[in-house]
């Protein structure tokens, strides 16, 4: 006799879990069997061995069915959306090492990975999808086959780009230790405009004209750096452990933030803008919802 609806959707929910310990299944052959081995596992379930076949049958439609659901069709689109951002992150490293690297170490792969998260981000992607790609990225990355790989015109330009901040690391570190040491002194929130405050008010005494100068002015001005090194320090998770030089500063940078927060309205520099939109940075990623 057939499942009742309730043992289907006993069933269907099971599987996965299955694929969770498992992996996906290879072929249908495979999920059929899945089905047959929770068949005669599942207490209360009985089916005359005649009946087996089609009692897969049943579920494998119910799975099926699902699987077209609106829920169905957004994890299908999610699945696909985050192996376009693997594809294109894999795409700009591999042009980065053809170009720039062509010998790279692991802490430079680590690096170099972040970096082109973080410029490819363009708030399309959390910090965790972030940091699921540079992980997915660092576990896969073969240097031979990287060095194979053709890569576009845009991926090659997003490599110059990675090397254009990775030429400038020092600078990048002590902008990152500043901001790490003003938010554990000072408290708030991480924001691209906080970070324009330790850039122009905190980086050893470097303006915003000498950071931004030479390779640094293709990099699309103080708003998108200012953005990518907010998204970089959120994938890094920065070691607590901040310099006494990076706490002085740190100290400098609250005070000029206090200072413009009085002369603009008391405006929350530690908050979120309302409205974004002038930090855009241009990117290849396509966006999460396509027109």
């Amino acid at each position: 006799m057939p499942l009742s609806p309730v043992q289907v959707v006993h069933l269907v929910e099971a599987l996965p879990l299955f694929q969770d310990l498992f992996g996906v299944p290879e072929s249908t052959l495979e999920l059929r069997a899945r089905v047959g081995a929770l068949l005669n596992i599942i207490d209360g379930i009985t089916v005359a061995p005649f009946e087996v076949e089609t009692t897969i049958d049943q579920v494998i439609a119910a799975v099926q069915a699902r699987a077209e659901t609106e829920t169905g069709r957004w994890v299908k689109t999610a699945r696909q959306w985050l192996r376009q951002q693997s594809d294109t992150l894999t795409g700009v490293v591999s042009a980065y090492v053809q170009t720039y690297a062509r010998r790279i170490e692991s802490s430079e792969l680590v690096a170099v990975a972040t970096t082109s998260v973080a410029i490819l981000s363009d708030g399309k992607l959390s910090p965790s999808e972030g940091r699921q790609l540079t992980q997915q990225l660092i576990q896969s990355f073969e240097l031979d086959k990287a060095l194979r790989q053709a890569v576009s015109p845009s991926v090659l330009a997003l490599a110059k780009r990675v090397a254009q901040y990775r030429s400038k690391a020092d600078i990048e570190a002590d902008i990152l230790s500043i901001a790490q040491s003003y938010l554990q002194k000072f408290g708030g929130l991480l924001t691209p405009e906080l970070m324009k405050q330790v850039i122009q008010k905190g980086t050893l005494n470097l303006s915003p004209e000498t950071l931004l100068s030479g390779d640094w002015e293709d990099l699309g001005g103080l708003d998108n750096v200012a953005r990518t090194f907010v998204f970089k320090m959120q994938l890094l998770e920065a070691d607590p452990l901040t310099s006494k030089t990076a706490e002085e500063i740190a100290d400098q940078v609250h005070e000029a933030v206090e200072r413009f927060n009085r002369s603009n309205n008391a405006i929350d520099l530690t908050s979120p803008a309302a409205d974004d939109d002038d930090l855009s940075l241009s990117s290849v990623l396509q966006p999460r919802h396509p027109n």
